[in-house]
Parts: C-alpha cells; structure tokens; sequence
C-alpha cells in the first residue's frame, strides 16, 4: 500500500482518521503535507513490532519509486 493510499483512506474512514497520532492528524487539519510527515512517520517505524504481534514493514517500491508498505501478522 502507498501512502496516498492511506491518506485518501483517511477522508473515507472515520475509524482511521481517528486512530492517527496526534501529530499527524494536527499535519492533517493545518493543510501541512500529511503524505510527507506520514512516509516518514512510517519509515521511522519500519520493521517494528508492535504489542498487538503486528509488524510495519516495507514492501519494495511502486511506480514513481514510491515506498510500498505493509502490515503482516504476528507469526504464529
């Protein structure tokens, strides 16, 4: 999944929109670049796993030579 993705979810997803930090969703109302502090958001948080066992991860490069990423599960 691209970011643009993920920010045009945003506007269809409540839930979503809901759930971003504080500090994105403050980039999201000021009209300040989201797509931009998200990628890097993301890229701060590459490989990690988080408590619910779910892991971000880079999934290679997309058109443009845009980062794609994705949410694997916790291996059982």
């Amino acid at each position: 999944m691209r970011v643009a993705d993920v920010v045009a979810a945003l506007d269809r997803e409540e839930a979503l929109s809901e759930a971003l930090p504080d500090e994105l969703a403050d980039a999201a109302t000021a009209g300040k670049s989201l797509p931009r502090r998200l990628g890097k958001a993301l890229s701060r948080r590459a490989e990690t796993r988080f408590p619910n066992g779910l892991v971000l991860a880079r999934a290679g490069r997309g058109h443009g030579d845009v980062t794609l990423w994705v949410v694997r599960g916790a291996a059982p």
